[in-house]
């Protein structure tokens, strides 16, 4: 949650903190402590956000870009470890297809010197 954004968005619509926290019936002294300490009640946040003119989400939005970000990194993280899997069964593979490789021509050489 940014509720540092209250007052960001306040100055845009030109409101002052004062009017907005008579608007929503808090102390002028209450809602900057609130900005502050970046803690409120969801009530007084719903109100601020109707006055405002912005959904409640918009205080949280950047909470959900570093979820986000966190899960894209987890999902690289587990995509990385199934390449490597897939990595290693490739080797695998190439290593027996070698050999395989390997026995076929020494049983041509073998079948030619006959």
């Amino acid at each position: 949650m940014n509720l540092i954004k209250i007052k960001h968005t306040a100055e845009k619509k030109s409101y002052l903190l004062k009017d907005l926290s008579e608007k929503i019936g808090m102390s002028y002294q209450n809602l900057n402590r609130c900005i502050r300490e970046n803690k409120i009640s969801a009530n007084d946040l719903e109100k601020i956000s109707e006055v405002l003119e912005v959904p409640i989400s918009y205080f949280f939005e950047d909470d959900i870009k570093a979820l986000t970000r966190e899960t894209s990194i987890g999902n690289t993280n587990i995509n990385c470890e199934k390449l490597q899997i897939q990595y290693n069964a490739a080797l695998k593979e190439i290593e027996y297809l070698q050999k395989q490789i390997k026995d076929k021509e020494e049983i041509i050489n073998l079948l030619k010197r006959k």
